[in-house]
């Protein structure tokens, strides 16, 4: 077990942490609007974000992934122009 990082949670550098992924994840699945930094990011916004995460290719998956763990807004803004 000591190789399997909780829910929410990613490998970052050998060691588990919580990523903004992790936390859109947790967004969703908890139905609850939550700060991320200093975006908030409410249910709606959080679904938008998976469902574009979930429908992209595995190679634009993780470029995405990236944004997501880098910038929300970002993200945020990119799901909202595709859905």
């Amino acid at each position: 077990m000591a190789n399997k990082c909780e829910k929410y949670f990613e490998k970052v550098k050998g060691k588990c942490k919580k990523t903004n992924f992790g936390r859109v994840q947790e967004i969703k699945d908890t139905h609850s609007a939550r700060k991320i930094g200093r975006f908030l990011v409410d249910v709606q916004t959080a679904n938008a974000v998976l469902t574009i995460h979930k429908a992209l290719k595995p190679t634009n998956r993780e470029k995405f992934k990236k944004i997501i763990n880098s910038d929300v807004r970002k993200a945020s803004s990119i799901a909202w122009k595709l859905v």
